[in-house]
């Protein structure tokens, strides 16, 4: 049983909700100031908060409504790469980093009150920035079963009911103001409750950027040419006949029927009605000579049929264009599209390149989120069940996605195998087997240590009774 501060033992005793709900009237205008006396000189950071309130307001130009939102959600290769951004994040453990002066036991209780929620969380935080630019969450508190005051729920908060509130003279986040619809009241969450990720800030603007938002652009432009790409494959992709008929009558009666006397026009327009094609058009012959100069004058004012067809290079143009419009759209998340996408050209070493730049992205972007949670709910944590004096006494840590001492590793040692003499003098040296664990090579179950035999002695021709002499 861990000893619980004495000012908190209230809060842990009964469980009191740490949020405040008031009715909208009263609070059309909310003030904070900074409780520590901490006095900015510049103020708010932001360009759209208004000097006499504390809720910061959401009209920036690049924001998204949630229908905006919602819609390039859809898009397929949007979708890919949400996914594929969060995978690397969710398969990286934490781990848990004290100081000396960290309290005794407090390591394993953090372990248990935050690794439980590790999944559910790193993933609405990174679709929450990505998709709005933050991720706001109520921070539940209640007892473990060890009577420690700790996280029970982190509780996602929906964006269109939420706002951010902050101090109005430093511009300081505080928390956040929840008005559900529908509901005549509203919820003041404070610092010690709220959570709010965000990877591209701006000032003190904590609502960040999105990157929807930037893709938001390169959608709309994707949209326009594969809608131009469908007009042309419906009006003049594919096959049309050509009629060319020359002006005046011509007796003419499809079989079975008796020949009358009929308008060359009106025979066109019969015989097309018989063809099957994608489209047709009648040109009567006197019109051709407007139309093209190279017309041949010998068939000139006589019947012809032609079939038209497309240029084969039209429908190559508009898959280039929206393939370059999708590698715009990953790239709008920060991740080099041959990491995720196909590619016609460069080599393989250009493709490993891309995906450790992508790795190495999403491993920054996970840091920060982290770092979020350590300034906030970690030391809420601690301060709750130890004391203020041990805040920032330990910190949760993000296991590197690349490994340049596992690389390096896998790389000495199979230059190592390959040589000898060389694996012969480091097994002196090192500890192979614990090189063996940290790569992953198996070895046969009760070998304590890589055993190097030594090299028989080379024997000098004909001597000893090796020799080629006979024996009597």
């Amino acid at each position: 049983m861990v000893d619980i501060v004495p000012e908190i033992q209230g809060i842990a005793s009964t469980l009191e909700p740490l949020v405040s709900r008031n009715s909208l009237s009263g609070f059309s205008n909310i003030q904070l100031v900074e409780p520590s006396g901490a006095v900015s000189v510049t103020g708010p950071q932001t360009r759209d908060i208004p000097l006499t309130d504390s809720r910061l307001v959401k009209n920036a130009w690049y924001r998204l409504t949630e229908a905006q939102v919602r819609q390039l959600k859809l898009d397929p290769t949007i979708t890919l790469v949400r996914e594929l951004i969060i995978s690397p994040a969710i398969a990286t453990p934490w781990t848990v980093e004290e100081k000396e002066e960290a309290p005794e036991g407090a390591k394993e209780a953090l372990q248990q009150a935050f690794f439980p929620h590790r999944l559910n969380l790193i993933q609405d935080a990174f679709f929450g920035c990505m998709d709005r630019g933050w991720a706001p969450f109520e921070v539940v508190w209640g007892l473990d079963h060890n009577g420690r005051v700790s996280p029970m729920w982190f509780k996602q908060l929906l964006h269109e009911w939420t706002e951010i509130l902050v101090y109005m003279d430093t511009g300081k986040f505080y928390g956040f103001i929840n008005a559900p619809v529908g509901l005549p009241d509203l919820s003041i969450i404070g610092p010690n409750q709220s959570l709010n990720f965000n990877l591209e800030v701006e000032g003190t603007d904590w609502y960040g950027v999105s990157s929807l938002a930037k893709a938001h652009s390169t959608q709309q432009n994707w949209l326009d040419v594969n809608k131009s790409a469908n007009a042309f494959d419906l009006k003049i992709a594919g096959a049309h006949w050509i009629i060319y008929y020359p002006v005046g009558e011509t007796p003419f009666g499809l079989p079975g029927e008796t020949k009358t006397t009929k308008s060359n026009d009106e025979i066109a327009k019969i015989v097309l009605s018989t063809l099957e094609a994608n489209g047709s058009t009648a040109v009567p012959d006197e019109v051709q000579e407007w139309m093209d100069d190279d017309i041949d004058k010998s068939v000139k004012g006589k019947w012809r049929i032609e079939l038209l067809s497309a240029g084969s290079n039209v429908n190559a143009q508009f898959t280039d264009r929206l393939k370059y419009l999708d590698n715009l759209k990953v790239r709008a998340f920060g991740i080099p599209e041959r990491a995720i996408l196909e590619a016609k050209f460069g080599t393989k070493a250009d493709a490993e390149t891309h995906a450790d730049a992508a790795i190495a992205n999403i491993d920054r972007k996970h840091r920060l989120i982290v770092d979020q949670i350590n300034s906030g709910p970690v030391n809420s944590f601690l301060r709750f069940n130890y004391g203020e004096e041990f805040e920032d006494s330990m910190c949760l840590q993000v296991s590197p996605l690349i490994d340049a001492r596992f690389s390096l590793l896998r790389e000495a040692f199979s230059r190592l195998l390959q040589d000898g003499d060389a694996l012969r003098g480091m097994s002196e040296l090192i500890d192979v087997r614990a090189v063996t664990e940290e790569l992953g090579v198996p070895l046969q179950p009760g070998v304590e240590q890589l055993i190097i035999p030594e090299p028989e002695p080379v024997q000098p021709f004909g001597g000893g009774n090796s020799g080629s002499g006979n024996e009597t």
